[in-house]
């Protein structure tokens, strides 16, 4: 049996004073973490927990990347995303770059990094030398160098919960047992990669239910969808809750922040117009 599972609510829209608030505090966090945000605002309206899955560094498309001096053998890679998610990385190097040769480095990389991933990049660079764009020398070296250390794998700090106290003023947490569930259930992070993995890989909003889930708790539901298009993720919501939630508010707000999320990472400003969805 498929993990996911479509929801079979009849699908409504919020109220034109939910969007206006899903845009308003989304609008206001366009400088920084929008995904995040996006968790938060789901949590408030819905009364319960949300996991959110934000891309990782190297799946996300960049605006900017800087590498600066960090000791001898070590860079701070600073990125920031379309989306404007700053993400920190300490990148060890093999040999201590001069000043100069960091400046053409980071110059070399701000003319192909905007809208790339670091893979992409890395990809990108390597392009450029073969097909003689630039030579095969120091500053191509040092720059794939850079970047392979820079996509090494590191600790995953992708998966953030949000709102997980109103969640627990339900009153089916007065059972201890439901709530320790929950509670190992949210230290999980690698079973909640898992989860909204799938749901990047699908479209629309997904409910999960019970054990289908592969938690440590029975008494559970998720409803998700993914941020971004099939071909450019973004990450995933995930409201969670008892099973007792209310499926046709929540369904239909899943479904809407997702795509405000998405339609202001791909560059359009949202209003406070409460049109319909489509």
């Amino acid at each position: 049996q498929a993990p996911f599972v479509e929801a079979l609510v009849e699908p409504t829209e919020p109220s034109a004073e939910q969007r206006r608030f899903v845009k308003k505090r989304l609008r206001d966090a366009m400088t920084g973490d929008v995904v995040a945000e996006s968790g938060r605002v789901l949590s408030e309206l819905t009364n319960a927990a949300v996991v959110v899955r934000s891309p990782r560094a190297e799946e996300e498309p960049l605006a900017q990347l800087h590498f600066m001096p960090l000791g001898e053998r070590r860079l701070l890679a600073v990125a920031i995303s379309r989306s404007g998610h700053v993400q920190n990385r300490i990148v060890p190097v093999a040999d201590a770059l001069k000043d100069t040769d960091l400046e053409r480095l980071n110059n070399f990389v701000a003319e192909l990094v905007r809208g790339r991933t670091l893979s992409g990049l890395r990809d990108a660079v390597a392009r450029e030398v073969e097909e003689g764009r630039v030579a095969v020398g120091s500053l191509a070296t040092h720059t794939m160098a850079v970047l392979d250390a820079a996509l090494a794998p590191h600790d995953d700090t992708s998966v953030l919960v949000e709102g997980q106290p109103a969640l627990y003023d339900r009153k089916e947490f007065a059972d201890v047992t439901k709530l320790r569930g929950f509670v190992r259930a949210f230290e999980d992070k690698r079973r909640w990669l898992d989860l909204l993995d799938r749901t990047l890989a699908a479209g629309g909003v997904h409910v999960v239910i019970g054990a289908e889930a592969n938690l440590p708790v029975e008494d559970i539901s998720l409803v998700s969808a993914r941020v971004g298009r099939a071909n450019e993720p973004f990450g995933a919501l995930s409201v969670v809750g008892p099973q007792r939630l209310d499926y046709a508010q929540i369904v239909p707000l899943v479904r809407f922040t997702a795509e405000t999320v998405t339609s202001m990472l791909e560059g359009a400003a949202p209003d406070d117009s409460p049109e319909p969805l489509h």
